[in-house]
């Protein structure tokens, strides 16, 4: 409705032509504000601002609906400044000392503009996005802030100065959830694997190899980085359990229960949480180093009593809260099966 109000005074105040009223009517009432733009460029050079405002002010409405709102911004900036210059100079003062000493009530058209500017600064705020540069993305919000707090000091029903707040309040609320933060969490999982030791007599005459199964705990601490979207993450944790061993090809026999072994694993990866909430997906790079104690028996020796290798692993994880749990298959390189992993944690 402002919209036509000001379309109306604007032709009444220019134009006496009524073909060429009636043709501006049907643009804009169509919304091909394309065409309007058009047609207003070529009637622009004769027109001054101080004397046909309405006409700027229609053309400021206008490149605000095709979305270029810095233009827009600038003229509803001059308006401002041409139709207002002693209220202007004088609002000021006034915003300085953080009280007005006129009423708003007798400058309509100037709260208008104001509340015009605050509105495009804050959208033009709320359109940047993490491509933009941290230090143009400061500047944005500053002037946005800084106008709607103007907007806040004048007494409006509509609560203008309220809206402005929230959607800059949100808008930095989205763009802080695409920053990374630390955290770290101690865990303890459960890890299970196969492997092999290779059992050969004294003078290598012969030799078997031997089957491990491990069932172990592990108990570590892991650090991750950590946005909405995307988490890179460190593990490492000391492994204690045992294995059973058995022959598994070859000439000598073996078997031996609960042989004491322990070491480290841990690894470096990524996961991703665009999935769903609290559910992420993704994968690590490993290693292992594991060492057991096996019974020798006599004229034998056990090579591969310890070893250190690599391998990888896919990842997914389930978040509740401040505690995590997490399911993870893998392969050790050299190892016999794959590595089975279930993991409680807790981020701090």
């Amino acid at each position: 409705m402002v919209l036509i109000k000001i379309f109306i005074l604007f032709c009444i105040a220019v134009f006496s032509n009524e073909e060429e009223l009636s043709t501006l009517e049907v643009l804009f009432k169509d919304e091909k504000y394309v065409e309007l733009l058009s047609e207003m460029d070529d009637l622009e050079d004769e027109l001054t601002m101080e004397n046909d405002y309405a006409f700027f002010e229609l053309k400021a409405y206008t490149l605000e609906r095709l979305g270029r709102k810095k233009e827009a911004l600038e003229i509803f900036t001059k308006l401002l400044k041409v139709r207002f210059p002693k209220e202007t100079k004088e609002f000021v003062k006034s915003i300085k000392k953080k009280s007005f000493s006129f009423d708003f009530e007798n400058a309509e058209s100037m709260k208008r503009y104001l509340f015009k500017v605050a509105e495009i600064y804050t959208e033009l705020y709320t359109d940047v996005n993490l491509g933009v540069k941290e230090e143009d993305r400061i500047k944005k919000q500053r002037k946005a802030l800084a106008y709607a707090k103007l907007v806040e000091m004048v007494k409006d029903e509509n609560s203008t100065a309220d809206q402005l707040f929230e959607k800059i309040d949100q808008h930095e609320k989205e763009l802080s959830l695409h920053d990374y933060s630390f955290q770290f969490y101690p865990y303890l999982s459960f890890l299970s694997f196969q492997d092999y030791i290779t059992l050969s007599k004294t003078d290598n005459s012969a030799s078997s190899k031997i089957l491990n199964t491990v069932s172990s705990s592990c108990t570590g601490l892991g650090f991750r980085w950590i946005n909405i979207s995307h988490e890179w993450n460190i593990e490492n944790c000391y492994l204690i359990g045992s294995t059973t061993a058995e022959t598994d090809e070859g000439s000598l026999s073996y078997s031996q229960s609960s042989v004491p072994v322990s070491g480290f694993y841990g690894g470096a990866g990524y996961m991703n949480h665009s999935f769903a909430e609290n559910l992420s997906f993704g994968g690590q790079l490993n290693y292992l180093y594991r060492s057991g104690q096996w019974d020798e028996p006599s004229g034998t020796k056990i090579e591969e009593k310890s070893y250190l290798r690599l391998g990888f692993s896919l990842r997914t994880s389930w978040e509740v809260g401040d505690f995590g749990f997490v399911a993870s298959i893998g392969k050790i390189f050299e190892n016999k099966s794959s590595t089975f992993l279930l993991l409680t944690k807790y981020h701090f």
